[in-house]
């Protein structure tokens, strides 16, 4: 006799993988481009705060549009499928 797994019991597994290489992705993007901010200042700022080179209005342009999109992101709300309309 053998033990009978249910289908969708191997469903989380992919999800799992894939978001552990969404995340490696994004912590490989994070260091490569926002990381120049902290650790090279006279290649982004001309004068710190708020005087920024071409390369660093690029970066900051970026973690606004990413802070953006988190934000907008976070107001959607998923669709209740236990109500459908028929």
């Amino acid at each position: 006799m053998s033990a009978r797994v249910p289908p969708d019991s191997g469903l989380p597994f992919p999800g799992l993988y894939k978001m552990g290489g969404k995340r490696n992705l994004l912590s490989r993007s994070f260091s490569r481009h926002f990381l120049p901010l902290l650790l090279l200042p006279e290649a982004t700022f001309t004068q710190f705060p708020l005087g920024l080179t071409l390369e660093g209005q690029y970066i900051v342009k970026n973690l606004i549009l990413i802070a953006a999109a988190i934000a907008v992101g976070g107001t959607v709300n998923s669709r209740d499928t236990s109500e459908e309309i028929h």
